[in-house]
């Protein structure tokens, strides 16, 4: 047990230093994607798509890139690609949680 929640308390740890170096960096495309985004076409939804599964690991603010989708691509097709979005996530996250084996 005391293994268990030291890796969790180390991942804990690792995510949140991700996170404050990332908002001390600024990086603009996590930052604020919407210029990104304007760019149009399928880079942006591909663009927007990449985001929400990268928010696995990485402290993207997803509700803003699902604004973002439905602000330009329209509600219809903005939900469709946050809906890929989401759902590539959650793929992603199984597989990572799959090949971790007992260590995850």
């Amino acid at each position: 047990m005391k293994r268990y929640i030291f890796i969790m308390a180390l991942m804990v740890a690792f995510f949140l230093v991700l996170f404050f170096i990332v908002e001390a960096l600024g990086v603009p495309l996590l930052a604020d994607p919407t210029p990104w985004l304007k760019r149009g076409g399928v880079l942006a939804a591909a663009l927007g798509v990449g985001l929400l599964i990268a928010d696995v690991l990485l402290p993207v603010p997803s509700s803003l890139v699902m604004v973002a989708h439905g602000a330009l691509f329209g509600v219809a097709l903005g939900t469709l690609l946050s809906l890929l979005g989401s759902v590539g996530a959650a793929l992603f996250g199984f597989a990572i949680g799959r090949r971790g084996g007992k260590l995850l």
